[in-house]
C-alpha cells in the first residue's frame, strides 16, 4: 500500500515505473515515447515521464467498451 501511495504522489516517473503502473513492458513504454504518443523528458541520461503526461496519455486512450463493441 505504501508503495502505491508513494507512486501516486510522484511528479515524475522512470520508464520502468511507468511500465509497472500500466502493467506493460518497458519496450512498450519506450515505443509509445518514440512514436510520440507519450511525452517524456530527458534529464542527463535518464528518461522521465511527468505525472501529468501519464494522466494525459491515459485519458487519450479509447474506452474499452467502444473498442470492443460491434
Amino acid at each position: 500500500m505504501l508503495g502505491t501511495l508513494e507512486q501516486s504522489i510522484k511528479k515524475a516517473h522512470s520508464v520502468k515505473a511507468a511500465a509497472q503502473l500500466f502493467d506493460a513492458s518497458i519496450p512498450f513504454v519506450r515505443n509509445e515515447i518514440r512514436d510520440g504518443n507519450l511525452r517524456a523528458k530527458k534529464i542527463g541520461r535518464k528518461v522521465v515521464i511527468l505525472d501529468a503526461d501519464l494522466q494525459s496519455y491515459l485519458e487519450n486512450q479509447p474506452d474499452w467498451a467502444s473498442t470492443n463493441s460491434k
